[in-house]
Protein backbone atom coordinates (compact mmCIF):
# COMPACT_ATOMS: atom_id res chain seq x y z
CA UNK A 1 0.00 0.00 0.00
CA UNK A 2 0.84 3.45 -0.61
CA UNK A 3 0.10 6.62 1.70
CA UNK A 4 0.51 10.46 1.30
CA UNK A 5 0.25 10.49 -2.09
CA UNK A 6 0.37 13.66 -4.47
CA UNK A 7 -1.80 13.34 -7.28
CA UNK A 8 -5.54 11.38 -6.48
CA UNK A 9 -5.36 9.37 -9.37
CA UNK A 10 -5.55 5.76 -10.01
CA UNK A 11 -1.85 4.02 -8.69
CA UNK A 12 0.20 1.36 -9.53
CA UNK A 13 3.31 0.08 -8.27
CA UNK A 14 5.68 -1.54 -10.23
CA UNK A 15 8.14 -3.90 -8.84
CA UNK A 16 11.77 -4.35 -9.90
CA UNK A 17 14.95 -5.32 -8.54
CA UNK A 18 18.46 -3.32 -9.45
CA UNK A 19 20.87 -4.47 -10.38
CA UNK A 20 19.57 -5.23 -13.05
CA UNK A 21 17.61 -2.55 -13.05
CA UNK A 22 15.78 -2.38 -16.88
CA UNK A 23 13.27 0.00 -16.08
CA UNK A 24 15.69 2.59 -15.39
CA UNK A 25 18.00 1.91 -18.12
CA UNK A 26 18.37 4.24 -21.72
CA UNK A 27 17.61 3.22 -23.56
CA UNK A 28 14.48 0.97 -22.41
CA UNK A 29 15.88 -2.75 -21.66
CA UNK A 30 13.11 -4.72 -20.31
CA UNK A 31 14.53 -7.99 -22.25
CA UNK A 32 17.73 -8.28 -19.74
CA UNK A 33 15.34 -8.42 -16.73
CA UNK A 34 11.92 -9.57 -18.25
CA UNK A 35 12.18 -11.85 -14.85
CA UNK A 36 12.84 -8.91 -12.72
CA UNK A 37 10.04 -6.55 -13.16
CA UNK A 38 6.43 -7.08 -11.65
CA UNK A 39 3.56 -4.64 -11.42
CA UNK A 40 0.48 -4.76 -9.13
CA UNK A 41 -2.54 -6.24 -10.53
CA UNK A 42 -5.46 -5.47 -8.04
CA UNK A 43 -6.45 -2.78 -6.69
CA UNK A 44 -8.50 -2.20 -3.35
CA UNK A 45 -11.26 0.02 -5.11
CA UNK A 46 -12.37 1.12 -1.40
CA UNK A 47 -9.46 2.69 -0.79
CA UNK A 48 -8.48 6.33 -1.16
CA UNK A 49 -6.54 7.17 -4.32
CA UNK A 50 -3.90 9.45 -2.51
CA UNK A 51 -3.69 6.29 -0.33
CA UNK A 52 -3.94 2.66 -2.42
CA UNK A 53 -3.89 -0.22 -1.07
CA UNK A 54 -3.10 -3.43 -3.82
CA UNK A 55 -4.56 -6.50 -3.25
CA UNK A 56 -2.22 -8.06 -5.77
CA UNK A 57 -0.35 -11.65 -4.80
CA UNK A 58 2.79 -11.80 -3.84
CA UNK A 59 5.51 -10.63 -6.64
CA UNK A 60 7.91 -13.62 -6.97
CA UNK A 61 11.49 -13.15 -8.40
CA UNK A 62 13.05 -16.28 -8.79
CA UNK A 63 16.86 -17.25 -8.47
CA UNK A 64 18.03 -13.83 -6.79
CA UNK A 65 21.59 -14.78 -6.65
CA UNK A 66 23.26 -12.80 -3.22
CA UNK A 67 24.44 -9.93 -3.86
CA UNK A 68 24.93 -7.09 -1.36
CA UNK A 69 23.87 -4.46 -3.50
CA UNK A 70 20.58 -5.42 -4.68
CA UNK A 71 17.95 -3.02 -4.08
CA UNK A 72 14.05 -3.75 -4.39
CA UNK A 73 12.84 -0.72 -6.50
CA UNK A 74 9.31 -0.08 -5.61
CA UNK A 75 8.27 2.56 -8.71
CA UNK A 76 4.12 4.32 -7.65
CA UNK A 77 2.95 5.65 -11.11
CA UNK A 78 -0.66 6.64 -11.30
CA UNK A 79 -3.20 7.12 -15.04
CA UNK A 80 -3.88 10.79 -14.73
CA UNK A 81 -7.02 9.75 -17.61
CA UNK A 82 -7.79 5.78 -17.33
CA UNK A 83 -8.01 5.12 -20.77
CA UNK A 84 -5.08 7.45 -21.58
CA UNK A 85 -1.36 5.21 -21.75
CA UNK A 86 0.23 8.82 -22.42
CA UNK A 87 -1.32 10.24 -19.07
CA UNK A 88 0.52 8.30 -16.78
CA UNK A 89 2.88 9.90 -13.95
CA UNK A 90 4.86 9.40 -11.16
CA UNK A 91 3.90 9.44 -7.91
CA UNK A 92 7.25 8.59 -6.72
CA UNK A 93 9.80 5.79 -5.67
CA UNK A 94 11.12 3.83 -2.82
CA UNK A 95 14.11 1.46 -2.67
CA UNK A 96 14.80 -1.03 -0.48
CA UNK A 97 18.31 -3.18 0.68
CA UNK A 98 17.38 -6.77 -0.50
CA UNK A 99 20.24 -8.53 1.87
CA UNK A 100 21.24 -7.59 5.48
CA UNK A 101 23.66 -9.49 7.51
CA UNK A 102 23.66 -12.21 4.43
CA UNK A 103 19.74 -13.06 4.68
CA UNK A 104 16.81 -11.64 2.74
CA UNK A 105 15.09 -8.42 4.61
CA UNK A 106 12.34 -10.60 5.55
CA UNK A 107 9.73 -8.29 7.41
CA UNK A 108 6.86 -5.39 6.72
CA UNK A 109 8.80 -2.60 5.78
CA UNK A 110 7.49 1.73 5.72
CA UNK A 111 9.79 3.43 3.15
CA UNK A 112 9.61 7.17 2.19
CA UNK A 113 8.73 8.32 -1.51
CA UNK A 114 11.52 10.12 -3.40
CA UNK A 115 9.91 12.13 -6.01
CA UNK A 116 9.86 11.43 -9.93
CA UNK A 117 11.29 8.31 -10.97
CA UNK A 118 14.57 6.64 -10.33
CA UNK A 119 17.59 6.67 -13.14
CA UNK A 120 20.12 4.54 -13.38
CA UNK A 121 23.07 6.85 -11.85
CA UNK A 122 20.90 7.17 -8.49
CA UNK A 123 19.95 3.45 -7.88
CA UNK A 124 24.13 2.91 -8.80
CA UNK A 125 24.98 4.94 -6.09
CA UNK A 126 22.47 4.37 -3.83
CA UNK A 127 22.86 0.09 -4.17
CA UNK A 128 26.50 0.80 -3.05
CA UNK A 129 25.28 1.94 0.17
CA UNK A 130 22.80 -1.12 0.79
CA UNK A 131 24.91 -3.42 2.94
CA UNK A 132 25.23 -0.68 5.46
CA UNK A 133 23.49 -0.46 8.84
CA UNK A 134 20.37 1.02 8.94
CA UNK A 135 21.77 4.28 10.78
CA UNK A 136 24.70 4.45 8.49
CA UNK A 137 21.70 3.50 5.52
CA UNK A 138 20.13 6.68 6.29
CA UNK A 139 23.03 9.13 6.45
CA UNK A 140 24.48 7.56 3.13
CA UNK A 141 21.04 8.25 1.79
CA UNK A 142 20.59 11.51 2.62
CA UNK A 143 23.88 12.28 0.97
CA UNK A 144 23.28 10.48 -2.17
CA UNK A 145 19.82 12.49 -2.32
CA UNK A 146 21.34 16.18 -1.47
CA UNK A 147 24.12 15.11 -4.31
CA UNK A 148 22.09 14.45 -7.00
CA UNK A 149 18.95 16.46 -6.03
CA UNK A 150 16.40 13.36 -5.18
CA UNK A 151 13.52 15.23 -3.49
CA UNK A 152 10.94 13.10 -0.80
CA UNK A 153 7.42 13.19 -1.19
CA UNK A 154 6.59 14.90 1.74
CA UNK A 155 4.45 12.81 3.71
CA UNK A 156 4.92 9.79 1.30
CA UNK A 157 5.85 6.37 1.63
CA UNK A 158 5.11 2.91 1.01
CA UNK A 159 4.56 -0.68 2.56
CA UNK A 160 5.96 -3.51 1.50
CA UNK A 161 6.78 -6.87 2.68
CA UNK A 162 9.75 -8.93 1.87
CA UNK A 163 10.09 -12.42 2.34
CA UNK A 164 12.71 -15.02 1.67
CA UNK A 165 11.34 -17.09 -1.59
CA UNK A 166 11.79 -20.38 1.51
CA UNK A 167 8.38 -18.06 2.69
CA UNK A 168 6.71 -17.68 -0.26
CA UNK A 169 2.84 -19.28 0.46
CA UNK A 170 3.42 -17.87 3.76
CA UNK A 171 1.83 -14.78 3.44
CA UNK A 172 0.67 -14.30 -0.80
CA UNK A 173 -1.99 -12.29 -0.20
CA UNK A 174 -1.90 -8.76 2.04
CA UNK A 175 -5.08 -9.97 3.92
CA UNK A 176 -3.50 -12.98 5.27
CA UNK A 177 -0.70 -10.54 7.40
CA UNK A 178 -1.55 -10.32 10.64
CA UNK A 179 -4.22 -8.16 11.73
CA UNK A 180 -1.86 -5.92 14.28
CA UNK A 181 0.99 -5.99 11.96
CA UNK A 182 3.35 -2.66 12.60
CA UNK A 183 5.17 -2.07 9.63
CA UNK A 184 9.58 -1.56 10.54
CA UNK A 185 10.64 2.05 10.28
CA UNK A 186 14.15 1.88 10.18
CA UNK A 187 14.25 2.89 7.08
CA UNK A 188 12.07 6.03 7.32
CA UNK A 189 14.19 9.51 7.38
CA UNK A 190 13.84 10.71 11.37
CA UNK A 191 11.22 13.45 10.01
CA UNK A 192 8.47 10.93 8.98
CA UNK A 193 8.54 9.12 12.28
CA UNK A 194 5.82 10.96 14.86
CA UNK A 195 6.02 10.02 18.64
Amino acid sequence: CAAGLALGSISYAAFSLYPPGPLYKVPLDIGQGRNSVRCTEEHDWHSELRAPRWTSKAAHFPGVPYDETTLLVVDVRCLEKPTTASSIRPQGWAILPVFVDRVVDSGLHQLPLFGGTPDNESLSAISKAASKSAGEWQRELGRIARERGLGIVSGGSVTVTLLDAQRYNEYERPEKLPPQAVPDRVRLPQQFIST
